[in-house]
């Protein structure tokens, strides 16, 4: 007479040991394939498109992510088999807990955030904006410091506004003044530290507040799971990404930050929650770009009305109709609070349309090489315990908490403006796209371990947090180093050169930018103009400029070779070396024809020299 086996039983069975483990096997391995297909994309991008790595974003997909992404792949493969082996033994550190939001292990993990992102600011990138977005944070900033919405420029200067920051400004050549096209936001949140002296200090501790703001969200959405908090909190923690983005100026992670505390204030769902959310929401639209936050709340402002909650939408609507009517004519309010003539600001209906219409009409097969490089750089930059944890929370999401489901949402409705409109980051750690939704991702591998506890047996749950643990133990002691490390070898030349043309003696400093990779990125100059010397693009100025120049100031002329040897490479769209070259023999031409003698070169030992001194 036969038996049915017992539970216990049951679960010591092979065909039941291989269904209790199948949801984790299921998480590890699609991670792990997800990490190989993206490594495929880089590889493709180097033996079959290499032109492609002339554009900084690929050039940092295939150098710096698609071996770790290979890694991460082998890593994720061999976890759990790894936590198979760790979990005979008996650890006697088990999942911490905490009884309040803001216990020991949660401090400790926002301290660990500010300090390391706050350290890194100097050993990393030596206090150097090395992207564009970066200096114009900087430069904005500089501006509201002296007092400025929209700066002036001197009148001895303003004619050559173009060829003194070509890019990223709108000039007004008619009253001499320019301004950045970003909204000043997160500039005025580095203004308010500058102003103590502690400007490095913004963005470091506004990343260690998300990480405090994602541990509120995990215990007020499972207050029976003590752990939940501390697990989705050194999730976002240990983000390569998190942290080696806060050690720049990127205004990405002052939209973490404001978009983590809408959520905190909007679920409270209580007057002063909503007030405190509007309140909220208006500063972070004027942030940066004015559509980050919109995109990441839509999906609470629907769910709004699918609970038939009318009057409640309306008061968002209404609200963040106003809001985004101010800061899409910002500039032209600057204007006017400056007394300035009115003029056509970014908010002018034609203006915007007309850029709309171009990025739609621009796109091409190009496109899918940035999503999938842009999608395999947010991978790669998160840690290895986050890949499979959010797969699991992926694909349970219907059974997830409406919080979890709404962020979900968010991260998909923040990235659909970038794969219609601005399918190219350029710079960045990561994809600083999706910045805004690493709370959220944190948040979602939360539940996926509530999800995967639910569907595994008590010994195989343990063997999965084991293979958890060291897949993040990986992230954490190889991978940020190792991303700190690239990034610092990738900035560092950057950084050299840029102290090497601040230090000429002369009064402006013209700069070959056609010639060097990214050389645009060189030309940076004080919102008043109170830096000497002046930095120029030589290509920006017309030959009646140039001979008014040679003939007023003392210059000094910069090209490729006198900066390869700091690191910086010639631009690929020049044909290399010797296309750099070419390039330059117009430059000096120009110089030759304008009267334009140089009393300094940037070339050679002696001008070095002089430049140090």
């Amino acid at each position: 007479m036969s038996h049915a086996p017992s539970p216990s039983a049951a679960a010591t069975l092979p065909g039941s040991a291989v269904a209790d483990t199948a949801p984790a096997v299921r998480a590890f391995s699609r991670a792990a394939l997800a990490c190989a297909l993206f490594a495929g994309v880089g590889w493709l991008i180097l033996t079959a498109w290499p032109q492609l790595q002339a554009l900084v974003g690929f050039h940092l997909f295939v150098q710096h992510d698609t071996a770790w992404l290979l890694g991460a792949a082998v890593v994720l493969a061999l976890a759990l088999p790894a936590g198979r082996l760790l979990a005979r033994r008996t650890w006697p550190v088990g999942l911490p807990t905490s009884r309040t939001v803001l216990g020991a292990p949660v401090i400790a993990l926002v301290g660990a955030v500010v300090v390391v992102a706050a350290a890194g600011s100097w050993l990393v990138f030596a206090g150097h904006p090395l992207a564009m977005d970066e200096f114009m944070a900087l430069f904005q900033a500089r501006a509201l410091q002296g007092g400025a919405l929209i700066p002036a420029l001197p009148a001895d200067w303003a004619d050559f506004a173009e060829a003194l920051q070509p890019i990223f400004l709108r000039h007004d050549p008619t009253l001499g003044v320019w301004s950045p096209d970003y909204r000043p936001g997160n500039a005025a949140i580095v203004a308010l530290f500058g102003a103590v002296h502690l400007a490095p200090l913004a963005e470091p501790l506004m990343a260690g507040a998300s990480v405090a703001l994602v541990a509120w969200l995990a215990r007020r959405t499972w207050p029976e799971e003590r752990h939940l908090p501390i697990i989705a909190a050194a999730l976002l923690a240990a983000s390569p990404q998190l942290l080696v983005t806060a050690m720049t100026p990127y205004s990405m992670t002052a939209h973490l930050f404001f978009n983590l505390a809408w959520v905190v204030l909007h679920v409270r769902d209580d007057r002063a929650g909503h007030a405190g959310a509007l309140a909220v929401g208006f500063l972070a639209i004027g942030l940066h770009q004015v559509h980050v936050h919109p995109a990441f709340i839509l999906p609470f402002m629907l769910s709004l009305l699918w609970r038939r909650r009318v009057w409640l939408a309306a008061l968002y609507a209404s609200a963040y109709a106003a809001f985004l009517l101010f800061w899409l004519f910002w500039r032209d309010i600057a204007m006017a609070l400056e007394g300035l003539p009115h003029s056509v600001g970014v908010g002018d209906g034609g203006y915007l349309a007309e850029g709309l219409l171009r990025r739609l009409r621009s796109h091409s097969l190009a496109d899918i090489h940035m999503w999938l490089g842009n999608l395999g750089r947010f991978v790669a930059w998160q840690n290895l315990a986050l890949l499979p944890l959010a797969v699991a929370g992926l694909a349970q999401l219907r059974r997830a908490p409406w919080l979890v489901r709404m962020l979900a949402w968010g991260c998909l409705t923040s990235l659909l403006p970038y794969l219609l409109l601005m399918p190219y980051q350029g710079h960045g750690w990561g994809y600083r796209y999706l910045h805004v939704c690493l709370g959220s991702f944190a948040l979602i591998a939360a539940y996926g371990w509530v999800a995967l506890k639910r569907d595994l047996a008590p010994a195989s749950a343990r063997r999965t947090a084991a293979a958890l643990v060291a897949a993040a133990a990986i992230g954490v002691v190889v991978g940020v180093p190792l991303r700190a490390v690239q990034a610092h070898r990738f900035a560092h030349p950057f950084a050299e050169a840029q102290a090497y043309v601040e230090r000429l003696p002369v009064d402006a400093v013209l700069i070959d930018t056609a010639a060097i990779w990214y050389g645009t990125d060189l030309v940076r100059n004080d919102p008043f103009l109170r830096n000497t010397p002046k930095l120029m693009a030589v290509g920006q100025l017309t030959d009646g400029q140039l001979e008014t120049l040679c003939r007023d100031r003392d210059v000094a002329f910069v090209g490729l070779a006198d900066l390869s040897a700091l690191g910086l490479r010639p631009n690929p769209h020049v044909g290399g070396t010797a296309g750099a070259a070419t390039q330059a023999r117009p430059v000096a031409d120009r110089l030759a024809a304008a009267g334009c003698t140089p009393v300094l070169s940037g070339r050679g030992h002696d001008a070095r020299r002089r430049a140090q001194s």
